[in-house]
């Protein structure tokens, strides 16, 4: 026998070893408790979820635990294609599952320390340009670019900002109506005017000194260092330069 006909016959018995394979594994469904319709469904899935990139673990689990369900609700006429859709759905389904609603305060803190050294930057910046490029700078001016109105204006803008963002974001689950929310976001925006102006009214001179420029600029970038580090080490979702949805760590 030529060496062209030894492969060939090879290549035909893997065939036939193949298509053995996918017989056996179509009736292991069938014994199983599915209805024909039910197995079918199955095998063909079972076909598609194994060229996914997923551990056999994994996929065992999700095969076993439709081939459940599906004893189960069957009794009552309901078909794999009515609780899953079709097979190409299911598997797009698998690879791509929703995400579970959040609560409207999970991982609140980070943000909001985050928003608070994002906006400390921000206003350090402005602040400082203002005094070094500024020769006459008017009292009221003073006080506001003092420490303590900054360190005020960035506490209370970074508390509110994870709150503003998620109020109506669809991936919160939302206790409240719109209107409930719309209301209490108005209340807070009227709240965060009133903390923050009016901190340039009660706050002392004594203890708000306006530093020279450079410090102010100083402080704006250790502060924009302190938020880059913490884009790295924790779930940063809410915020001036953040993308809502990031890589769950």
């Amino acid at each position: 026998m030529s060496n062209e006909n030894r492969k060939r016959n090879a290549a035909a018995a893997a065939q036939q070893k193949k298509a053995a394979a996918k017989v056996e594994e179509r009736n292991a469904f069938d014994n199983m408790g599915l209805t024909k319709r039910n197995a079918e469904y199955m095998f063909r899935f079972k076909q598609q979820l194994d060229q996914l990139n997923m551990l056999a673990e994994k996929k065992r689990e999700v095969v076993d635990s439709m081939v459940n369900e599906l004893v189960q609700n069957q009794k009552s006429g309901a078909t794999a294609r009515n609780l899953y859709g079709t097979v190409e759905q299911r598997i797009d389904f698998i690879k791509n599952p929703p995400r579970e609603k959040e609560a409207m305060f999970d991982n609140y803190w980070p943000n909001a320390i985050y928003n608070f050294f994002i906006f400390l930057a921000i206003f350090f910046v402005a602040y400082g340009a203002s005094v070094m490029f500024s020769k006459d700078i008017t009292a009221q001016q003073a006080k506001s670019a003092g420490v303590a109105v900054i360190l005020i204006t960035s506490l209370a803008t970074g508390a509110l900002m994870p709150i503003f963002t998620r109020m109506f974001d669809p991936a919160v689950k939302h206790q409240s109506k719109w209107y409930v929310r719309l209301a209490l976001m108005l209340l807070l925006a009227a709240a965060w005017i009133i903390v923050s102006f009016g901190a340039i009214v009660v706050v002392p001179t004594a203890i708000n000194p306006v530093l020279p420029g450079i410090a102010d600029i100083i402080i704006a970038v250790i502060s924009f260092g302190i938020t880059l580090w913490m884009r790295r080490k924790f779930k940063i979702t809410t915020g001036l330069f953040v993308s809502r949805r990031q890589p769950r760590k």
